[in-house]
């Protein structure tokens, strides 16, 4: 087996495929953005497409693969009868998961989108959309036993030229999206099923020359069968950490409006690198490190693993450092369009920002996970994927996309010990403290505690300090609006109600506008902070973290702000 060559016929059609896909989510992000309906989608599609890749690339190419090799070893009849066994058994199982999982859809997709459960419309989408698209499991799981048999063949081309059905069936609706106006989320579900059935047929036709499949649901459940079996669950996990991955970060990623959309399209640029330099290697190799490791030929069991390992990182390393130094002009270049606009170029290039970090170890994981494969040592990558896996986890709800308990009441009792600490000091400096925003979220012990040190420091008149608390701009002008229309319902007409009238219900009303506004950190953004207030503020953004802001970088600020020629509005010659 020439390893570059077989390599470069799965990246190739691959990479063909990706490209369609590529295609494919460029005409979804025109059409649908990130909103409720592309959430509600890509939850469909995530869920059976998940199972897919665990399948295609986890279990018939880790469990399957060496245990078909080694009866391919001893003869075409007995390969045959061995992978019939299976296929026979997975067409049970898939079927009976198909009817569980469409009675209980419900249950299944407040699992794998909780975030959405709160909002009726978009679960009931999701729920709907759902039932449509997950029949493409059934299809896709066979197809890739199908695969799974020619990539023993060492037949790459076909298996990996496959997947460019769905791409082309998506692609095909999209192009008709404005005849099938709010239907066209349902045209791409009933797409994606029928792409897996029309994927299964694809395949039957190549694999009939090395293995004829035929139903018996008589099936005697020997040894050969139970040792699969035994192999098939650690597989599973272990091969398909990434998709699990991407599935935890949904879960996770649903609590937050539009979320799943921004993982959804980071994760398809990711794993167009994650294909050609990990997985496609990892496919490749497998069939042959099995015959070798059967064959007790250690010499070319390491000259293949020394190999394969160089060409992952001469491919994954390059990649990786692209991807975080261009993740939003590539996100920009390939989905910025449409109804995906900047925000959405922004949080998908985080996320791209942060995958791309990984993807150096992940494509060796494949490497190196094909080598315990083909020993049928599924133990050891197991363990290994679940300890990426809890990372993930942790990380992605500490830093990513919401805020847990554990953390607000972190956040909580540092608001506390703040005011316990500096309380004398406030009080001896003559400070007076205020506070502005929503503070009946607090807890009631801290509420009073925030309250009983306004009341100190009532009477303090040197400085004023402004605690925000709970705020935004946009809760600011939502309340004083309320608080504007509840004293003058009696009203029939709200015509002499100006800006200075209306700025008399802000929190800020007490105060002038901010002359000067510093932000600190990376962000060139106010990020929903005084809206109204700062209409003609001068803003100075530094790269200083807050923690070391100190006089030396408020020196600079003000020199900044003394250069400033403020207009206020005006032209030119009126200042």
């Amino acid at each position: 087996m020439n390893l570059l060559k077989s390599t470069g016929t799965f990246g190739f059609f691959t990479l063909l495929s990706r490209i369609l896909g590529y295609l494919r989510d460029i005409l979804i992000a025109i059409f649908l953005g990130t909103g409720v309906l592309a959430d509600a989608f890509f939850v469909a599609f995530r869920i059976p497409n998940t199972f897919r890749r665990l399948f295609s690339e986890g279990t018939f190419n880790a469990a399957f693969v060496p245990s078909y090799t080694s009866e391919i070893v001893k003869g075409k009849k007995s390969s045959n009868k061995f992978a019939n066994d299976i296929f026979n058994l997975l067409f049970l199982g898939l079927f009976f998961l198909l009817l569980v999982v469409q009675i209980f859809m419900p249950a299944f997709v407040s699992i794998i989108a909780p975030g959405f459960v709160d909002d009726n419309e978009k679960m009931e989408l999701a729920i709907n959309l759902t039932r449509i698209t997950f029949p493409f499991l059934f299809f896709i799981c066979l197809a890739s036993f199908f695969s799974a048999i020619l990539n023993s063949h060492n037949k790459f081309g076909v298996a990996s030229a496959a997947p460019m059905i769905l791409n082309i069936v998506l692609i095909g609706i999209l192009l008709f999206s404005k005849t099938l106006g709010d239907e066209l989320v349902y045209y791409l579900s009933y797409g994606v099923s029928l792409s897996g059935f029309f994927q299964l047929i694809f395949l039957s036709r190549f694999v009939r020359k090395y293995y004829s499949f035929k139903f018996n649901f008589k099936i005697k459940v020997n040894e050969k069968v139970k040792f699969f079996f035994k192999k098939l669950l650690p597989s599973v996990f272990s091969s398909g950490v990434t998709q699990i991955n991407i599935l935890v970060g949904t879960i996770i990623a649903s609590f937050q409006a539009s979320a799943v959309s921004y993982l959804y399209y980071a994760d398809r640029i990711y794993q167009i690198n994650l294909a050609i330099a990990g997985i496609a290697i990892g496919v490749v190799i497998l069939p042959q490190l099995s015959k070798h490791v059967k064959a007790k030929r250690k010499d070319k069991i390491s000259l293949i693993q020394n190999k394969a390992l160089e060409l992952s990182l001469l491919l994954s390393l390059p990649a990786a450092a692209a991807l975080l130094i261009g993740s939003e002009e590539i996100i920009s270049a390939l989905f910025g369009y449409g109804s995906f606009d900047e925000l959405s170029v922004f949080n998908s290039s985080k996320a791209l920002y942060y995958f791309a970090l990984g993807l150096p170890a992940f494509s060796l994981i494949k490497v190196f996970s094909s080598f315990f494969f083909a020993n049928h040592d599924t133990k050891i990558p197991f363990y290994i994927s679940l300890i990426s896996v809890l990372t993930l986890f942790a990380l992605s709800i500490e830093n990513v996309l919401f805020r847990p308990d554990a953390e607000i009441k972190l956040l909580y009792g540092l608001f506390g010990d703040a005011i316990d600490r500096n309380i004398d000091e406030l009080d001896k400096e003559g400070v007076r403290l205020r506070l502005i925003g929503d503070i009946t979220v607090l807890p009631d012990v801290l509420q009073s505690k925030a309250l009983d040190a306004v009341n100190r420091l009532a009477n303090n008149t040197k400085l004023e300090l402004v605690l925000a608390v709970n705020y935004s701009g946009r809760w600011d002008i939502i309340q004083a609006a309320a608080k504007m229309v509840d004293q003058h319902l009696k009203l029939t007409s709200c015509s002499d109600i100006g800006e200075s009238e209306f700025a008399q219900y802000l929190s800020f009303s007490e105060w002038p506008d901010p002359d000067l506004l510093i932000r600190t950190g990376q962000e060139q953004r106010i990020s929903n902070f005084m809206l109204w207030q700062l209409a003609y503020t001068e803003l100075y953004f530094t790269p200083v973290l807050w923690p070391d802001f100190d006089a030396t970088v408020f020196s600079e600020a003000i020199k900044y702000f003394k250069g400033c020629k403020r207009r206020f509005g005006l032209i030119e010659e009126s200042v």
